[in-house]
């Protein structure tokens, strides 16, 4: 957690950023009140304070997931994940004027505590959460929500990120049926098919990874929290050695699954380094797009899962450069698989319409302007 005084020339310069705590440990819900909790008397009188005549406004910035931690939410999966509204994930794909009043209801410290307090009167039972607005948590640093700067880099990457991953496996199962037809490159359609299907399984276990290791590390900090608080509080011998011996046993769990899954993504490597000699396979349709990406200078970042920077999907997103993109494979496939052209047209108009649609999106709300509902419309029809 780091402190910036925002009305200055260089708001992000070194000298102006005031590290207030640093940990060595994930930021679990349990970790971040540990480690702010203390932090919420300060901030609130820091509200109440004036400099030179003026209040003292206090905002927020972090990524959403610590923003929803702070709030109390359960987070992004849970059925009303928004932090600024009461809207269901079902409600957020209706238009606007669809969806029911009640859900447009603005959240608030206030509203965040009232959830909160019916939540844990009820027992606080993770499977009604919905009942409570998915508020599970008290609010650890109160500032108002509407001072909770939305995260705009990290979900602009994250959906362009997302769109590029749905070309590529696109790509992949044109690849498979360029084989199958045509032969490509005089190679076995069998084994080709069978490498892509390999490949796609290798991805998908590499997201189980991920997954059991973020649930692996939540019980296991857990597990740290309750021994610490359990001997803190004092309780009977016999009652803390139920608790821990509870949690050990989930933590145990947790670690099994982990393992299960990543010797699977191990198999499966195993298996495509013996069938291509790689680790990674793509085929000639999704091996087309990466001379485009070089030829613009666009980087992949390899060690955090093939994300792009902001920089690189501002030059992504510009309307040659999606043309690029979205047709890098449509000359390939029509000199050696003229049958499949009409499938390569699709997906090359396919992903043209989504881009440029998002790119005019981001034209709306990527900037330093304020945002007014002139904006707010036209993002609204653009979506």
């Amino acid at each position: 957690l780091s402190m910036q005084i925002a009305n200055t020339e260089n708001p992000n310069a070194t000298n102006n950023t005031i590290p207030l705590c640093i940990f060595n440990e994930k930021d679990s819900p349990a970790n971040l009140r540990t480690a702010l909790g203390h932090y919420a008397s300060q901030i609130e009188q820091l509200q109440k304070s004036t400099w030179q005549g003026k209040m003292i406004k206090v905002y927020l910035f972090g990524d959403y997931e610590f923003q929803t931690v702070n709030y109390g939410l359960s987070g992004s999966a849970g059925v009303r994940p928004c932090l600024h509204c009461h809207s269901t994930k079902t409600d957020m794909a209706r238009p606007n004027e669809e969806r029911p009043a009640d859900d447009k209801r603005l959240r608030t410290l206030a509203t965040l505590a009232e959830d909160h307090g019916k939540f844990a009167e009820a027992g606080s039972q993770l499977s009604r959460a919905k009942q409570y607005n998915n508020v599970i948590r008290a609010c650890i640093l109160p500032v108002p929500i509407s001072h909770a700067i939305i995260p705009i880099l990290h979900l602009d990457l994250g959906i362009f990120t997302w769109m590029f991953s749905a070309l590529l496996k696109d790509l992949r199962e044109l690849d498979v049926k360029l084989a199958a037809t045509c032969n490509a490159n005089n190679s076995d359609p069998d084994k080709f098919a069978k490498l892509c299907g390999l490949n796609e399984a290798l991805r998908s276990a590499q997201l189980e990874v991920d997954d059991a290791a973020t649930q692996e590390q939540a019980v296991h900090q857990h597990l740290q929290f309750a021994a610490l608080y359990l001997n803190v509080q004092q309780l009977p011998d016999q009652g803390v050695v139920q608790v821990l011996h509870a949690l050990q046993q989930a933590h145990d769990t947790a670690a099994q699954v982990l393992q299960q899954h990543r010797t699977r993504h191990d198999k499966l490597q195993q298996d495509i380094l013996a069938l291509s000699g790689s680790k990674d396979f793509n085929g000639p349709c999704s091996s087309s797009v990466e001379p485009v990406l070089q030829q613009h200078k666009i980087e992949r970042q390899v060690y955090y899962g093939g994300a792009f920077i902001g920089n690189h999907v501002h030059t992504a997103l510009k309307p040659s450069v999606v043309t690029a993109i979205s047709q890098s494979h449509v000359a390939l496939v029509q000199a050696r698989c003229p049958a499949l052209l009409e499938d390569a047209l699709k997906i090359a108009a396919r992903y043209q319409k989504l881009m440029s649609s998002y790119a005019a999106c981001r034209q709306i709300f990527s900037h330093c302007r304020s945002v007014n509902n002139d904006d707010l419309e036209r993002l609204q029809a653009e979506v």
